[in-house]
């Protein structure tokens, strides 16, 4: 009987080692980007026969489990994903906003200081300064607008180089995929550590690209984006960037629409900033269609036809008049010098004016539309985050709970130990 109580005793003292072993990894891994909690599996040992029947034969360490939940898995994925799209396309919005400058450094105020100036030469067309005053004030209209479209210009390069970027570290990790897929093949699985590498791509993968992941029966996972193969068995099909169109991203099969933040720079590149500059474009030859007009039914106190105002040279503006003398106030040709052309100029501040407001306004709405799509994806993200921590992350007070209770329960078993050597000794001195 003391035999078959110390080999219960000794089956307790492995077990709780292994179990106290594990807390400590738990707690010293408690930090660990993509770490998840461990336990020591344990199982009654088979019974053995005695005269009074079947009795416990003690406990046996039957392996280490690794905590995860696939469902929690998927969510974190796709909420993280959409949380990461809206908010690469809210950064490049907000800093297009930022490019714009309203309403103190903006194209308004340069606007509003050249119809000042047409207002101006309308009361007094035959002062020098008044003219000068014009053509300064056109100057700076055009340079603004040239700023505009190379700030625009500029945000699509840095976009295009951000998206090149995340193909490339998406690409990496997807190789490292493949190779873990490897592993998974051997006797045993995946070690717990592996495992926890290879979700922590998944995650990575998830939100970069949105891609989704498969677990194979053979325990390999094959990772998809957008229903088209990434990672298949061990190996990783890649992603490529060509230089044109902007926002384009191949898959071997042909373009691919990604998700996570390589999606929301690629809709960025595509959509937000294309319309910002079209509609840009569009205002621009609009205003400067307007302004030739009116400037070409007037004349110059010389006589002469009034030419263009603005001309577009390679997408920039440039002022064509250089001379104050050659613009074109009066509406008639031969009479006293009016400035009825310099007052019909003023009068578009309306038109012009209100337009260019249009084209703000609509960047400022995609902003703070974005802005709250991003708020509301955040606290999804947030709360999926949590749920799934709750569930493999490692709690520090649950795990030193553990310890002391896997602390009493091997004292426990080294005292039973002690009991039988006392009995023992006892029988022996009999």
């Amino acid at each position: 009987m003391s035999t078959s109580s110390l080999s219960i005793a000794v089956s307790a003292l492995k077990a709780h080692s292994y179990a106290i072993d594990t807390t400590a990894h738990n707690l010293a891994n408690a930090s660990t980007e993509g770490y998840r909690r461990e336990r020591v599996t344990l199982k009654a040992a088979y019974p053995r026969h005695t005269a009074l029947g079947m009795m416990g034969a003690g406990v046996d360490a039957i392996g280490v489990s690794r905590a995860t939940d696939r469902l929690a898995d998927e969510r974190v994925r796709r909420t993280g994903a959409q949380l990461q799209a809206v908010s690469a396309r809210h950064q490049v919005a907000a800093l297009a906003e930022d490019v714009f400058g309203e309403p103190d450094r903006g194209l308004t105020t340069s606007l509003a200081s050249a119809f000042n100036a047409f207002t101006t030469l309308a009361a007094a067309p035959t002062d020098a300064a008044a003219r000068a005053q014009v053509l300064a004030s056109l100057d700076d209209v055009a340079g603004r607008v040239n700023e505009l479209r190379t700030g625009l210009e500029g945000m699509e390069l840095d976009a295009r180089a951000r998206l090149e970027a995340e193909i490339g570290t998406a690409n990496q990790i997807a190789e490292r995929v493949a190779e873990i897929n490897v592993y998974a093949q051997q006797p045993g699985g995946l070690p717990a550590d592996l495992a926890d590498e290879l979700d922590l791509a998944l995650d990575e993968l998830a939100n970069r690209l949105g891609a989704t992941a498969q677990n194979e029966p053979d325990g390999r996972v094959r990772v998809t984006v957008n229903g088209r193969a990434l990672v298949d068995a061990d190996r990783a099909i890649p992603l490529a960037v060509p230089d044109t169109p902007a926002g384009q991203v191949d898959h071997p099969t042909g373009p691919i629409v990604l998700g996570g933040t390589a999606g929301g720079l690629q809709t960025a590149i595509q959509t937000d900033l294309g319309g910002y500059r079209t509609r840009l474009d569009d205002y621009v030859a609009s205003m400067i269609t307007q302004l030739n007009d009116v400037h070409s039914d007037g004349y110059t106190p010389g006589g002469l036809a009034g030419g263009e105002l603005f001309t577009e040279v390679d997408g920039r503006v440039v002022v064509q008049i250089t001379n104050g003398a050659d613009l074109a106030a009066s509406d008639d040709p031969g009479g006293p010098l009016g400035g009825a052309i310099a007052d019909r100029l003023a009068q578009l501040r309306p038109s012009v004016s209100g337009a260019y407001r249009e084209v703000i306004t609509h960047v400022s709405n995609s902003v703070a539309s974005l802005s709250r799509s991003l708020d509301t994806a955040a606290a999804i993200a947030d709360g999926a985050l949590g749920a799934r921590d709750s569930i493999v992350g490692v709690n520090m007070d649950e795990e030193l709970t553990n310890m002391i209770s896997q602390q009493r329960a091997y004292e426990a078993a080294a005292r039973v130990i002690t009991i039988v050597d006392e009995m023992m000794q006892t029988l022996l001195s009999m």
